[in-house]
């Protein structure tokens, strides 16, 4: 089950009726500052609220005689409405419930203050107040009989009645089993967190829940250790990561808690509101695969106030529907109001003014789709510094663009597509540059622009190689012939590339750079190829009176020893 429509009516920002129409699919929301988006994280946070308990609709201050509410139209045809305190009809209020009780609303608040908190309480953040109310309050344990929050607040209230003997000897009995059922959800978070942190980053973080459940009083104390590669860190995690890794890490701790609490059986809801402050692309896009693998069943709602984020975001996500929400004016020009769109790509765009044979914005609007893929693919693949020009500004003509996507393949020694290359020629010289000028002399036809057309469809799909670090420059690689060891020093990083399925070190063996110097009798010969090296080694052993003969350059490069290990071994590992 899916919602497949949200109208507001004069609910906090939303001044009148206001419709999205989504269809059941994940929707992501792009917004400026006061457009409405809190507004919409709010409304769904109220909604599930009121199944448990009335709830007042917040009303939009300039409505006048309307009664607000909120309204949700499910893919099965039904309708339930936020109105009046409540939600009607009242048919499925156990399903809604068990959203409410999950809690799966996450805004930059709840991520900040995992590391933002009062000085007063430095160096301690008070994290078994953020879960017990942030992520476990409603939620129903078996071993308690009731939620957490209600055991909490009960224990509470029982230690306050010291006079009355029978209870306040009971609540020993109850402090014993809220500990043992808190100790072990917290268990299942910290193993689901580290094993979102360890397939989706390469951080080298990992986290221990440290919380005392010996004793007979209660204990409000939960403690946040990381550890780094395996290593204990001596600061607390606070101070010890930067803001971009707490923010993952803070993320990773709240979205594992939506996979140990009991899922809903049907409606699955996600909402994430800005919640990507603070986040780098290296740390986003991690994100990203976690909602695509891990929350496939669930209707995923996401904010941003951040444009270019949400281009990157709208071409990561396959097959969510979008939407950008702007600060307008009410029709009196009084007060500021949403205005919502269906955002469409530069694309799209184009198309629709190539069908209104406007031709010059047709290819303005191409030679945009360009530029985004171009910067998409290197962002995708982590491999930013390819968009950055001489002076760190990040290039942004179509032209650079073009020749940082030629570089990178050059680098990783493999020709570009021809196709691309081809199309780039065309479409730059007949469309993309005279388009974007008031050049009367370059005339745009129909069948030129379909050309580019084509060429874009080439360039969405193409797929950019991948390149990772292998060694880095002053890496020492160990060969042995019998008892004598030879160090050869790399004079730069190298690299594997893949491509179409296929790994290779570019130009080791044909038309080879010189990654290779080696050390003998205390001499280093510098700047070698591959084959050159192996000349020196055969000749260096030829002079002690011994003949070797290597069989292969690819047989003595993988059988050289890093730290103790065959290199085909790192290769066969990496």
């Amino acid at each position: 089950m899916k919602i497949h429509k949200i109208t507001l009516q004069d609910f906090r920002a939303f001044f009148g009726p206001h419709d999205i129409e989504i269809s059941g699919k994940n929707l992501l929301i792009y917004g400026e500052n006061g457009s409405g988006k809190s507004s919409l994280y709010k409304a769904f946070e109220h909604f599930f609220e009121a199944s448990t308990s009335p709830k007042d609709v917040e009303s939009n201050i300039f409505t006048a005689n309307t009664a607000p509410f909120v309204q949700f139209e499910l893919s099965d045809g039904t309708n339930y409405i936020y109105q009046n305190s409540e939600i009607l009809p009242n048919t499925n209020q156990v399903e809604f419930s068990r959203i409410h009780q999950q809690n799966p609303f996450f805004s930059y608040k709840r991520i900040l203050a995992m590391y933002i908190f009062d000085k007063s309480d430095y160096p301690e953040v008070k994290l078994f107040h953020l879960l017990l109310d942030g992520v476990l309050q409603n939620v129903y344990d078996p071993i308690l009989g009731k939620t957490f929050g209600e055991m909490y607040a009960e224990i509470g209230e029982d230690l306050r009645q010291r006079g009355n003997s029978n209870r306040y000897k009971r609540v020993f009995a109850k402090i014993s089993s809220f500990k043992i059922a808190f100790g072990a959800i917290l268990e299942k978070i910290e193993t689901k967190t580290n094993e979102m942190l360890q397939t989706y980053f390469q951080h080298g973080i990992s986290l221990i829940f440290y919380y005392d459940n010996k004793g007979d009083f209660l204990s409000e104390k939960v403690q946040l250790d990381v550890a780094y590669f395996g290593k204990d860190t001596p600061l607390p995690y606070h101070d010890f990561l930067n803001e971009a890794r707490l923010s993952a890490l803070a993320i990773c701790m709240y979205l594992a808690s939506l996979k140990v609490i009991p899922e809903p059986p049907d409606l699955k809801i996600l909402f994430l509101d800005d919640i990507f402050i603070g986040l780098d692309m290296g740390n986003r896009l991690p994100l990203l695969d976690i909602l695509k693998s891990e929350f496939s069943a669930y209707q995923i709602f996401m904010t941003t106030y951040d444009r270019a984020w949400f281009e990157v975001a709208k071409r990561y996500l396959d097959n969510w529907q979008s939407v950008e929400m702007y600060v307008g004016k009410d029709e009196n020009n009084m007060f500021d109001v949403p205005v919502i769109i269906q955002s469409k790509d530069y694309l799209e765009r184009a198309k629709e003014y190539f069908k209104a044979f406007d031709y010059p914005a047709a290819g303005n609007y191409l030679r945009k789709e360009c530029e985004s893929c171009i910067k998409s693919l290197f962002k995708n693949t982590k491999q930013e510094m390819y968009l950055l020009d001489n002076e760190g500004n990040i290039k942004n003509t179509f032209g650079a663009l073009f020749e940082a996507l030629n570089s990178y393949y050059e680098d990783c020694g493999i020709e570009l597509p021809k196709q691309i290359l081809y199309g780039f020629k065309i479409s730059r010289n007949a469309i993309l540059n005279p388009t974007s000028h008031d050049d009367l002399k370059s005339p745009i036809y129909k069948q030129e622009l379909e050309n580019t057309f084509s060429f874009v469809n080439e360039l969405r799909n193409i797929q950019l190689p991948t390149k990772k670090k292998l060694f880095d420059c002053g890496d020492v690689l160990i060969f042995t012939y019998q008892t004598q060891p030879y160090n050869i020093i790399l004079n730069e990083n190298i690299f594997i590339i893949e491509n179409n399925g296929q790994k290779e070190i570019p130009r080791l063996y044909e038309n080879p750079k010189p990654y290779f110097s080696i050390e003998i009798n205390d001499k280093i010969i510098p700047s070698i190829p591959l084959k050159g090296l192996t000349k020196i080694i055969e000749k260096e052993i030829k002079t002690s009176g011994k003949t070797y003969n290597i069989a292969s350059e690819k047989d003595f490069f993988e059988n050289l020893m890093k730290n103790g290990i065959l290199v085909k071994d790192i290769l066969g590992n990496f």
